[in-house]
């Protein structure tokens, strides 16, 4: 027989413990008092000692149903004596959602789940507050995630690409909402800025920019599957609510720096560089950390870098953020930190920082150069192809030995024979190909600048310097030809 009489009656092998009832569920510490424990039990009993277990004292609501099992007890970081109580009562067909909430140590209890936005079907496993916002609550139930911002007076559906699944835990950490799930793992909501900005349940009522969440520099690596969730990234989020916008109305957000300098450009125009989106309620901009990307011919293709190119990584410090909206403006900060596990300093990053921005304005001003010189060529060559060649050609002469000059320039810090990036390995190596491998290595380190990067970036700007002594002659005597020729 498989099971014994025993007082107390039958018990089965198996040790499932399904027969034994008056199992503490739930048990939490006050974070405000370490004596004062609260108690839930899987028969419907909720306890509270205020002396370290000496005295423990029933404080069951009275209209919690009997055997309901509390399956969690959530003690609010805001207030003493407030506590949530999350529990159900399926396995005697009951499926209404429980949870309810004292404010005086279970002295007095409200019920936050009477028709106000939670299915009556959908009973509830867990509960969390926010522990910045008080009121902004998360109740995990048997078929998905709620919400609510006005302390459980009202309830929304808070799904988004989460599955109907149930959810047996909520946590907050470090602003971020991690939930485990009954079949379907564990999902994270990153950055809950946005929700304790939000300025009404019903959500703003006019165009409105959220504060950003800090955010880190640091460095993520590792392989991804085909079947992986995308790879996190480190950047800044920055969340604004728009209103329905009149036709042509123009959105635009800059960031900028601590010495005035625009970091970011971004607009909803067709032809902006940087694209912003301005659709009718919650849109996000993510900005990479980076500053503007150093000028690259179109063509350009390197191991180290192609068009169009990559910017300097932000140094840490606050960063003003600027959104437009029509005539309107609204500001912010978005605060930028180094990893805390780095050793590496602040004044380290700045350095860096610095070094970076001068390589990339020196590959800038040559790039440009380089452009000129092609766009001479260019404009030569289309102009002579026009000229009769017996009767101009002197003058064709004269554009030829031009054009000759101007390619013999490019040939001194560009190596045009390069079409994939592996010819490289190929071909000799010119300005442009060191300029852009040292700025690679530069700005792909999170420390201060070796010294051998800093002797080989005045070696760099030395080759320019004479470059440039050669293609400022080139345009003060042969300009002038050029503008008349080219008339």
């Amino acid at each position: 027989d498989q099971y014994h009489d025993i007082p107390g009656g039958p018990i089965q092998h198996d040790g499932t413990g399904v027969e034994i009832y008056s199992t503490v569920f739930s048990l939490e510490e006050s974070p405000f008092d370490s004596l004062t424990l609260w108690a839930g039990s899987d028969d419907g009993l909720i306890h509270i000692t205020r002396d370290g277990g000496q005295v423990w004292q029933n404080i069951t609501p009275v209209d919690l149903p009997a055997e309901l099992t509390i399956n969690q007890i959530h003690l609010s970081r805001h207030q003493d004596g407030k506590a949530y109580v999350a529990g159900y009562n399926y396995r005697y067909g009951d499926f209404t959602p429980y949870l309810f909430q004292t404010k005086d140590f279970g002295q007095n209890w409200v019920l936050l789940t009477r028709h106000n936005g939670i299915d009556s079907t959908h009973f509830i496993r867990t509960i969390a507050e926010d522990p910045q916002k008080e009121g902004l609550l998360f109740a995990g139930t048997e078929f998905g995630l709620y919400q609510s911002f006005d302390d459980g007076k009202s309830w929304q559906t808070f799904q988004l690409n989460l599955p109907h699944t149930p959810i047996t835990d909520v946590k907050i950490h470090q602003d971020n909402l991690v939930m485990s799930t009954q079949g379907r793992g564990f999902w994270i909501l990153d950055n809950l800025s946005v929700l304790r900005n939000w300025p009404t349940p019903q959500g703003p009522q006019e165009n409105h920019l959220f504060q950003p969440k800090s955010t880190y520099r640091s460095n993520l690596a590792g392989f991804s599957g085909h079947d992986s969730p995308p790879k996190a990234k480190y950047e800044g989020e920055i969340y604004y609510w728009l209103q329905t916008l009149d036709s042509g109305t123009v959105v635009s957000l800059e960031i900028i720096d601590e010495t005035g300098r625009k970091v970011v450009e971004a607009s909803s125009e067709d032809d902006a560089k940087v694209k912003l989106t301005a659709k009718s309620g919650l849109n996000l901009f993510k900005w990479d950390l980076r500053y503007p990307a150093p000028t690259l011919v179109k063509d350009l293709v390197m191991m180290d870098m192609k068009h169009p190119g990559t910017g300097p990584k932000a140094p840490t410090g606050k960063y003003a953020v600027n959104l437009t909206v029509g005539e309107k403006e609204l500001g912010s900060e978005i605060q930028v930190f180094r990893d805390p596990r780095w050793e590496v300093t602040d004044p380290d990053l700045r350095e860096n920082f610095i070094l970076a921005s001068e390589i990339a304005e020196l590959i800038t001003k040559s790039q440009e150069q380089l452009e000129t010189l092609r766009g001479v060529r260019n404009q030569l060559s289309v102009w002579t192809s026009r000229l009769d060649p017996v009767d101009n050609k002197s003058t064709i002469t004269a554009v030829d030995s031009i054009i000759k000059e101007a390619k013999a320039l490019e040939d001194q810090i560009y190596q045009d024979q390069i079409e994939v990036s592996q010819d490289e390995i190929n071909y000799r190596r010119l300005f442009t190909n060191h300029i852009i491998r040292l700025y690679r290595v530069v700005i792909d380190q999170d420390n201060r600048p070796s010294q051998g990067e800093l002797e080989r970036w005045e070696d760099l700007k030395k080759n320019y310097e004479a470059f440039a002594i050669k293609y400022n002659a080139f345009l003060e005597r042969d300009m002038p030809t050029i503008n008349v020729l080219s008339r």
